[in-house]
């Protein structure tokens, strides 16, 4: 009876050894954001109609909020969280009305050297700083600081903890799933020079409870589900002339011009509760993309034949949605204020009242805060 006892035993460790290292690996399949057969294009060739709702937020101006150059755009619980020159968070109400600011450059309890980047939920702001993540409250009082090792680059906060890009290799890979002291409970995508081509990702919500990280400008994703705490790999495309991560890295040696690159490459992604949008760009030739979360259907639309007849900035302000996500159902963007005035000054229609909120729009004020949401 023992001996069957101590079988039963070994039998159970082995099989609890194999569970347990099974969730750290990569589940791999052929599953993409989109399928070419199933896109749907836009049929008209106006912007104000495949846009269902489009709206500005002037952000507040004076010289205790005068912003710099904007890194990362996010709302979080109805307010907008505004990163700018590596160093300082502005924050403001859903009316664009200045209510404090992060700046604390220098060694001591609370200071930073570099701001990194930065996340909010009910009750914290999570400032990350190389080695560090700063913890204040949803006022701006400094908390507590917590030491990291090794050091996140990016970061998103996710039920239990935080998605992150690592600066430093975590069991040879560079993405990290950690708990709320920085703790690395799981990591994927192996550190090669192809993937070190890096670009600032915010990790839009794909799905619900599901988070994807781009490898460069590529077609290639790796997204995390919270509730299995596993990653995956998936493409955004099964386009044939999409470029893997490896593809792109080898491309971009021989041309660093995107527009002139051999192949399709992508940028741009970015997301709300309801929507995901990205671009792509083959030979010049500019596609962007709508994926509806509640539908699972994706539209698109070729960039140079679409009429800017909302801004009238040939949909530029779209373009900078991608260190932006957003809580609600509209995908954030931003643009320069006088630039946005001058485009729209004198103009009428359905967006008037929009153009109005411009009035006192000066050379000098901050940026605009762009709210869309496509049909």
């Amino acid at each position: 009876m023992i001996r069957n006892m101590k079988k039963h035993a070994w039998v159970y460790y082995v099989v609890m050894m194999l569970i347990l290292s099974a969730c750290g690996q990569v589940k791999d399949g052929a599953e993409y954001l989109s399928k070419v057969s199933e896109v749907k294009e836009y049929e008209d060739g106006k912007l104000s109609s495949i846009l269902e709702s489009f709206d500005v937020v002037p952000l507040e101006t004076d010289d205790d909020c005068l912003i710099g150059r904007v890194t990362s755009v996010k709302k979080r619980g109805g307010r907008y969280f505004v990163m700018s020159d590596m160093k300082n968070l502005h924050v403001f109400d859903a009316g664009g009305h200045f209510l404090f600011k992060v700046s604390n450059e220098g060694q001591g309890p609370g200071e930073y050297s570099r701001l990194c980047d930065f996340e909010v939920d009910d009750r914290n702001i999570y400032l990350l700083d190389s080695k560090k993540m700063h913890l204040f409250d949803s006022n701006g009082k400094y908390l507590r600081t917590m030491p990291l090792e090794p050091s996140p680059r990016t970061i998103r906060l996710v039920e239990g903890g935080f998605l992150a890009f690592m600066d430093e290799a975590v069991d040879g890979n560079i993405l990290a799933f950690l708990d709320k002291e920085g703790k690395v409970l799981q990591t994927a995508l192996k550190d090669e020079e192809s993937v070190r081509l890096v670009r600032w990702t915010a990790w839009p919500e794909w799905k619900e409870g599901c988070y994807v990280y781009q490898v460069t400008n590529s077609k290639s994703l790796y997204a995390f589900d919270v509730k299995s705490r596993s990653f995956r790999t998936l493409d955004i495309t099964d386009h044939p002339n999409a470029l893997s991560a490896v593809e792109y890295a080898e491309t971009r040696k021989n041309n660093r011009n995107q527009r002139e690159m051999i192949g399709m490459i992508f940028d741009g992604l970015c997301s709300s509760s309801s929507q995901l949008f990205w671009v792509t760009i083959e030979k010049g030739d500019i596609t962007a993309y709508v994926y509806d979360k509640a539908s699972d259907v994706v539209r698109s639309f070729p960039w140079a034949d679409m009429e800017d007849d909302v801004a009238f900035v040939k949909g530029t302000f779209i373009m900078y949605g991608g260190g932006c996500n957003s809580d609600d159902e509209y995908l954030l963007s931003y643009m320069d204020a006088d630039q946005l005035k001058e485009a729209v000054e004198g103009r009428s229609g359905a967006y008037e009242a929009v153009y109005a909120k411009l009035k006192n729009v000066t050379e000098d004020h901050n940026p605009v805060i762009v709210r869309m949401k496509f049909r």
